[in-house]
């Protein structure tokens, strides 16, 4: 989640765990709690690097119809956060659903 429980740890050590269990929640339970980190609707730059490609690869996505699609805000083409997050645990499930098809098959 990008936050340096390290800083605190010399000065509030009971903090810190409390912290520490705090991040851990928040990361179990995904992005719906701790998706306010940044902007919601994403430049074709932003929503690339939030899926961890190029915007080349981004671009080929769209244009296939496998990425959600854009939503002009203020006549600029965006992508919105919470719709990439759902392409990536739909993408996610599909993986996990192919590769347990093949090991109960294998």
């Amino acid at each position: 989640m990008g936050i340096d429980m390290a800083r605190y740890d010399s000065h509030h050590p009971a903090l810190t765990a409390l912290g520490q269990l705090l991040i851990a929640a928040l990361e179990a339970a995904g992005h719906e709690l701790g998706d306010s980190t940044g902007p919601r609707m994403l430049t074709i730059k932003a929503a690339a690097e939030y899926l961890g490609i190029g915007t080349t690869k981004f671009r080929e996505l769209e244009a296939a119809g496998e990425i959600p699609k854009r939503v002009a805000v203020v006549g600029q083409p965006r992508w919105d956060r919470r719709e990439l997050d759902r392409y990536i645990d739909k993408a996610r499930g599909a993986q996990r659903s192919k590769f347990s098809t093949k090991r109960r098959g294998a």
